[in-house]
């Protein structure tokens, strides 16, 4: 017996020193579904469309939207067809879900069991913080406001802050969206700021935006405006009203 004991103990160290795969930490994001390929197919339709409108500035995985059944993916229920935005660890690209589920407020998680992992990123590849979406209710719609400014805002010519702005009906429904994005073209110099208002009928925008001209004249002219974005009962209109224009010349004898 004392012969085998140190292999014993070796064994058993080596099975207690396995990690648990890393299967058990992963999440399905559900964009929708139903009994049939029908009803998956018709959420599949509908991705298409919203994006058209709303331009969440997402990526997801290659082969994703994907059209499956919900028996072959462990640990969801069985008996549906579902639109899958992609696999997920439980706390990869936490700033994207928040974002996507707060302007598709019927995505869903479920935890499974699977080593495939694919998950939604921002497209830009930058790194953003989201806010908690600010919710206005409307006769007959809902207004979910969503700001999604870049983690280090220091950055004159950066991606600068996403703000959406997307009305539904009860069942969910896309009304319309408004998109506001600061990333400016990517000169120096060229870049907006956007302050944002939530009221009781409407979100005021009000952006401040410079514009580089051409390194030559060292001209940066610019303007601010107010964009009010409100629900008119069957629309959502966005009314834009410029405030303040001006042309700084870094240069005076530069000629015009």
């Amino acid at each position: 017996m004392k012969t085998f004991l140190p292999f014993l103990l070796l064994a058993t160290a080596a099975v207690a020193e396995t990690p648990p795969p890393p299967s058990s930490e992963v999440v399905a994001l559900v964009w929708g579904g139903g009994k049939d390929e029908a009803a998956a197919q018709e959420w599949r339709r509908r991705w298409d469309e919203e994006q058209k409108s709303i331009k969440a500035p997402v990526s997801l995985g290659e082969g994703f939207p994907k059209i499956v059944s919900s028996a072959s993916v462990p640990g969801m229920n069985p008996g549906f067809e579902i639109v899958l935005l992609g696999f997920c660890r439980k706390d990869e690209s936490e700033p994207v879900r928040q974002f996507l589920k707060a302007l598709y407020p019927f995505i869903y998680e479920r935890p499974v069991k699977v080593e495939t992992n694919a998950c939604p990123t921002w497209a830009d590849e930058g790194e953003r913080t989201v806010e908690a979406p600010s919710v206005l209710k409307v006769r007959g719609a809902t207004i979910t406001v969503v700001v999604a400014p870049v983690k280090d805002s220091s950055s004159s010519s950066g991606p600068g802050q996403l703000v959406s702005v997307v009305a539904r009906d009860g069942k969910s429904q896309l009304l319309g969206s408004y998109n506001a994005d600061d990333s400016g073209s990517g000169f120096p110099g060229d870049a907006c700021e956007t302050s944002v208002e939530v009221r009781t009928a409407d979100v005021v925008l009000e952006r401040s935006c410079t514009h580089s001209v051409g390194a030559a004249c060292n001209r940066y002219p610019g303007e601010k405006s107010r964009i009010t974005v409100r629900w008119d009962g069957k629309a959502l209109t966005a009314t834009e009203k410029t405030l303040e224009k001006w042309s700084i010349n870094m240069d005076k004898e530069c000629a015009e």
